[in-house]
């Protein structure tokens, strides 16, 4: 087996690494202005909500030139996540 297959078993490795913390990727192909791009989100914990990984999260940008990039932008939006601070006003 080549390297090409090697890389994405180490992807399918970190995938299910990242599941178990509670982390469910999601990379699609997009089409913004004639081009195709890869644009990836995050569902964490059981939020039926993903959040974009862009440069709202602190990352280059949203949309990626490759699939793999994307992977990469997403896996280290899920190594640098931290739970945002609930609010302490009472109602």
């Amino acid at each position: 087996m080549g390297s090409g297959f090697n890389l994405l078993i180490k992807m399918i490795e970190k995938i299910e690494e990242l599941e178990q913390k509670g982390f469910r990727i999601s990379i699609f192909p997009q089409r913004t202005y004639g081009q195709w791009h890869w644009s990836g989100g995050v569902y964490v914990g059981d939020s039926n909500k993903a959040e974009w990984v862009d440069t709202n999260n602190g990352l280059p940008r949203a949309n990626y030139n490759s699939y793999r990039e994307a992977f990469e932008a997403v896996v280290k939006y899920c190594e640098n996540y931290k739970e945002p601070k609930k609010s302490s006003k009472k109602r």
